[in-house]
Protein backbone atom coordinates (compact mmCIF):
# COMPACT_ATOMS: atom_id res chain seq x y z
CA UNK A 1 0.00 0.00 0.00
CA UNK A 2 1.84 2.70 -1.09
CA UNK A 3 0.84 6.47 1.03
CA UNK A 4 1.12 9.53 -0.30
CA UNK A 5 4.49 11.53 0.21
CA UNK A 6 1.90 14.64 1.55
CA UNK A 7 0.64 12.02 4.44
CA UNK A 8 4.23 11.26 5.36
CA UNK A 9 5.50 14.90 5.45
CA UNK A 10 2.92 15.91 7.38
CA UNK A 11 3.31 13.37 9.76
CA UNK A 12 7.06 13.82 9.96
CA UNK A 13 6.06 17.74 10.94
CA UNK A 14 3.31 16.80 13.73
CA UNK A 15 5.88 13.93 15.28
CA UNK A 16 8.70 16.87 15.19
CA UNK A 17 6.11 19.42 16.39
CA UNK A 18 5.41 17.43 19.51
CA UNK A 19 8.48 16.31 20.38
CA UNK A 20 9.48 20.52 20.84
CA UNK A 21 6.36 20.17 23.28
CA UNK A 22 7.65 17.31 25.12
CA UNK A 23 10.82 18.40 25.41
CA UNK A 24 9.81 21.63 26.30
CA UNK A 25 7.58 19.95 29.44
CA UNK A 26 10.57 17.57 30.10
CA UNK A 27 12.73 20.40 30.61
CA UNK A 28 10.18 21.98 33.09
CA UNK A 29 9.80 18.70 34.83
CA UNK A 30 13.47 18.10 35.88
CA UNK A 31 14.02 21.34 36.62
CA UNK A 32 11.14 20.93 39.48
CA UNK A 33 12.27 18.04 39.98
CA UNK A 34 16.39 18.80 40.73
CA UNK A 35 14.19 21.58 43.21
CA UNK A 36 12.45 19.48 44.68
CA UNK A 37 14.79 16.84 45.68
CA UNK A 38 16.54 18.88 47.74
CA UNK A 39 13.17 19.82 49.75
CA UNK A 40 12.73 18.37 53.34
CA UNK A 41 8.99 19.07 52.98
CA UNK A 42 7.27 18.90 49.91
CA UNK A 43 3.69 20.06 49.07
CA UNK A 44 0.80 18.77 47.85
CA UNK A 45 1.18 21.32 45.30
CA UNK A 46 4.57 20.27 44.11
CA UNK A 47 3.50 17.10 43.54
CA UNK A 48 0.65 17.68 41.62
CA UNK A 49 2.93 19.78 39.61
CA UNK A 50 5.45 17.14 38.69
CA UNK A 51 2.32 14.45 38.37
CA UNK A 52 0.92 17.68 35.70
CA UNK A 53 4.15 17.28 33.85
CA UNK A 54 4.76 13.26 33.46
CA UNK A 55 0.58 13.38 32.57
CA UNK A 56 1.35 16.18 30.19
CA UNK A 57 4.82 14.27 28.55
CA UNK A 58 2.53 10.93 28.21
CA UNK A 59 -0.54 12.58 26.70
CA UNK A 60 1.71 14.03 23.76
CA UNK A 61 3.56 10.64 23.10
CA UNK A 62 0.24 9.12 22.65
CA UNK A 63 -1.01 11.91 20.40
CA UNK A 64 2.39 11.03 18.56
CA UNK A 65 1.18 7.16 18.29
CA UNK A 66 -2.42 8.07 17.25
CA UNK A 67 -1.27 9.72 14.43
CA UNK A 68 1.10 7.20 12.92
CA UNK A 69 -1.70 4.47 13.87
CA UNK A 70 -3.96 6.61 11.88
CA UNK A 71 -1.02 6.77 8.85
CA UNK A 72 -0.07 3.18 9.13
CA UNK A 73 -2.75 1.38 10.61
CA UNK A 74 -5.74 2.65 10.90
CA UNK A 75 -7.91 0.82 13.56
CA UNK A 76 -8.05 0.23 17.18
CA UNK A 77 -10.66 -2.74 17.63
CA UNK A 78 -11.13 -3.27 21.27
CA UNK A 79 -12.21 0.38 21.42
CA UNK A 80 -12.34 -0.08 25.58
CA UNK A 81 -8.76 -0.72 26.24
CA UNK A 82 -7.63 1.61 23.01
CA UNK A 83 -4.95 3.32 25.25
CA UNK A 84 -2.77 0.28 26.00
CA UNK A 85 -3.75 -1.73 22.59
CA UNK A 86 -2.09 1.52 20.94
CA UNK A 87 0.76 1.68 23.53
CA UNK A 88 1.42 -2.40 22.62
CA UNK A 89 1.09 -1.95 19.08
CA UNK A 90 4.16 0.74 18.58
CA UNK A 91 6.31 -1.64 20.06
CA UNK A 92 5.42 -3.87 16.63
CA UNK A 93 7.72 -4.19 13.66
CA UNK A 94 4.74 -4.56 11.03
CA UNK A 95 6.27 -6.05 7.66
CA UNK A 96 5.95 -4.31 4.65
CA UNK A 97 3.98 -1.16 6.63
CA UNK A 98 6.33 0.14 9.19
CA UNK A 99 8.99 -0.62 12.09
CA UNK A 100 8.74 -0.69 15.40
CA UNK A 101 8.16 3.12 16.67
CA UNK A 102 8.85 2.13 20.47
CA UNK A 103 11.63 -0.95 21.31
CA UNK A 104 10.43 -3.44 23.69
CA UNK A 105 12.99 -1.54 26.55
CA UNK A 106 11.04 1.37 26.93
CA UNK A 107 7.57 -0.11 26.84
CA UNK A 108 8.05 -0.79 30.28
CA UNK A 109 8.19 3.38 31.28
CA UNK A 110 5.63 4.17 28.67
CA UNK A 111 3.23 2.11 30.62
CA UNK A 112 3.90 3.02 33.67
CA UNK A 113 3.51 6.47 32.78
CA UNK A 114 0.00 5.87 31.24
CA UNK A 115 -1.30 3.86 34.03
CA UNK A 116 0.23 7.01 36.34
CA UNK A 117 -1.96 9.62 33.89
CA UNK A 118 -5.10 7.46 34.71
CA UNK A 119 -4.60 7.56 38.37
CA UNK A 120 -3.69 11.37 38.12
CA UNK A 121 -6.73 12.05 35.72
CA UNK A 122 -8.88 10.72 38.80
CA UNK A 123 -6.91 11.48 41.50
CA UNK A 124 -9.70 12.58 43.35
CA UNK A 125 -10.48 9.07 44.17
CA UNK A 126 -6.52 8.70 44.64
CA UNK A 127 -4.20 10.10 47.12
CA UNK A 128 -1.00 11.36 45.16
CA UNK A 129 2.45 10.11 46.98
CA UNK A 130 5.54 11.89 46.82
CA UNK A 131 7.68 8.49 46.77
CA UNK A 132 5.42 7.49 43.95
CA UNK A 133 6.19 10.24 42.06
CA UNK A 134 9.60 11.05 42.31
CA UNK A 135 10.60 7.42 41.43
CA UNK A 136 8.43 7.96 38.27
CA UNK A 137 9.92 11.38 37.38
CA UNK A 138 13.51 9.88 38.07
CA UNK A 139 12.54 6.91 36.11
CA UNK A 140 11.64 8.92 33.57
CA UNK A 141 14.99 11.09 33.44
CA UNK A 142 16.84 7.93 33.36
CA UNK A 143 14.93 6.58 30.29
CA UNK A 144 13.47 9.56 28.20
CA UNK A 145 16.46 10.17 26.12
CA UNK A 146 16.03 6.33 24.63
CA UNK A 147 12.18 7.08 23.85
CA UNK A 148 13.22 9.99 22.09
CA UNK A 149 16.02 8.25 20.46
CA UNK A 150 12.97 5.47 19.10
CA UNK A 151 11.29 8.00 18.01
CA UNK A 152 14.06 9.81 15.69
CA UNK A 153 14.76 6.87 14.45
CA UNK A 154 11.27 6.24 13.13
CA UNK A 155 11.15 9.63 11.57
CA UNK A 156 14.45 8.31 9.60
CA UNK A 157 11.86 5.72 8.78
CA UNK A 158 9.66 8.47 7.05
CA UNK A 159 12.59 10.40 5.47
CA UNK A 160 13.00 7.16 3.39
CA UNK A 161 10.05 6.39 2.26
Amino acid sequence: MKRKIEYIKLLKSEILSIMDRIINLEHKLLSKLEKDLKRKIISEGEIITLSYYLSGIYSFYEDIFVKIANVFENTISDKTMWHSELLNRMALNIEDVRPRVIADENLEILNELRRFRHVFRYSYAFELRWEKVKELSLNWRRDSKRIQDDIHFFIKFLDEL
